[in-house]
């Protein structure tokens, strides 16, 4: 017969409290977006990664708020942008945060690179701490779930790694999610694969499940490992999973407009299924 001492005792209703009070806040997360509704949101810090890119951190209401933005899906945000004959038009551009439900409490990330020619992008450029945007969602076709696929296939370029990395991280933070990844993720540069810190993290903890190709279109160090140029047919043979009628196989594709094309076209080459015009969820070939 197993006696407890007073320690155990004192430890075994410490650990039931934390998971009563866990359970107790999770109860009481709120959702914040309602779809075609906008809210204003501050920003409250901004982290430089480029000269013309960064991560916005924007507030919610309350501490334990929650966006309520399903894997994989954006959010749209509103401004008023001048026009050359001295008025404004409302403009709308759609973002997918780099944060989400299971891990942001209070507050959503985005990663935006500002163009001198954009619209909504150039804007987040001259955003001050405080400043607030106008945002709605969610918004979007792709929900990922557990093990929806077998393999998932993507080929990201710039910051479209963002939907990418909202799937990547749902299914490894999901131990129970056995679902294959295999990512080609392209920049101009080196400095410009965004997030690949994070990236890497996780495919070198779990190597057997998460498979990671860089490219870049040109690089001056000799030690460079990953591709230089443009995604192929050739370089998504190599680093992409068949279409198999014997598993569950999907690509997800996000970045330039060319890039998108020409990737779309090399999938179906490669046995993929055409799709929908605009992207659906079961789709094999799915357009972010």
């Amino acid at each position: 017969m197993f006696v407890s001492t007073p320690i155990e005792s004192g430890l075994l209703i410490a650990v039931v409290i934390v998971f009563v009070f866990q359970w107790i806040a999770k109860k009481k997360q709120n959702k914040v977006l309602e779809n075609g509704v906008y809210k204003t949101f501050p920003l409250v810090t901004k982290t430089v990664l480029t000269k013309d890119t960064a991560i916005y951190r924007f507030g919610l209401p309350n501490a334990n708020d929650v966006l309520g933005l399903p894997i994989g899906q954006h959010i749209s945000i509103k401004a008023s942008i001048p026009t050359e004959k001295g008025d404004e038009r409302t403009v709308v551009r759609s973002y997918t945060p780099i944060s989400s439900d299971q891990d942001s409490l209070g507050h959503f990330d985005l990663l935006v690179k500002s163009y001198a020619n954009g619209t909504i992008s150039n804007l987040f450029g001259q955003l001050n701490i405080g400043d607030k945007i106008n945002v709605t969602g969610p918004q979007g076709s792709y929900d990922y779930s557990r093990n929806c696929r077998d393999m998932i296939g993507m080929v990201a370029g710039g910051t479209g790694i963002t939907p990418m990395y909202q799937v990547i991280k749902a299914i490894y933070e999901d131990k129970k999610d056995t679902t294959q990844v295999y990512l080609i993720f392209a920049s101009a540069c080196e400095e410009e694969l965004f997030l690949k810190n994070e990236i890497d993290r996780m495919a070198r903890e779990r190597p057997n499940q998460f498979h990671v190709y860089y490219m870049v279109e040109k690089t001056e160090r000799e030690d460079w490992e990953g591709g230089i140029g443009y995604v192929t047919r050739e370089v998504m043979d190599e680093h992409l999973p068949l279409p198999s009628a014997a598993q569950k196989v999907q690509l997800l594709i996000c970045g330039p407009p060319r890039m998108v094309s020409s990737t779309r076209r090399n999938a179906i080459s490669m046995g993929y299924v055409k799709g929908s015009r605009v992207s659906k969820m079961e789709d094999q070939i799915f357009t972010f």
